[in-house]
């Protein structure tokens, strides 16, 4: 009984419409980069014919996301750290 009400509880955000609506939209827009991923790995598979070139795709793919995401925090940890006169 206790666990059904802490997933009743945990489910109380989705009563909110704005929420629901943004949650939708993340889910879209989540598949639509799934999907996009998936077509570049068949494009790159037809017009290569090579498991390795469509798998090194992938992987560079990954890293690629992954200095991006760095960059980002970076940029995010230096912008936090100025005074509000954009010195240090």
């Amino acid at each position: 009984m206790a666990d059904l009400l802490i997933m009743l509880q945990s489910l109380a955000p989705l009563r909110n419409r704005n929420f629901r609506l943004l949650w939708l939209a993340y889910l879209v827009s989540t598949m639509g980069d799934v999907f996009l991923e998936i077509g570049i790995m068949v494009t790159v598979y037809e017009r290569t014919g090579s498991a390795l070139k469509t798998g090194r795709r992938r992987q560079l793919s990954c890293s690629i996301t992954s200095e991006e995401d760095e960059r980002r925090a970076y940029r995010r940890r230096c912008s936090s750290t100025l005074s509000p006169h954009g010195r240090n």
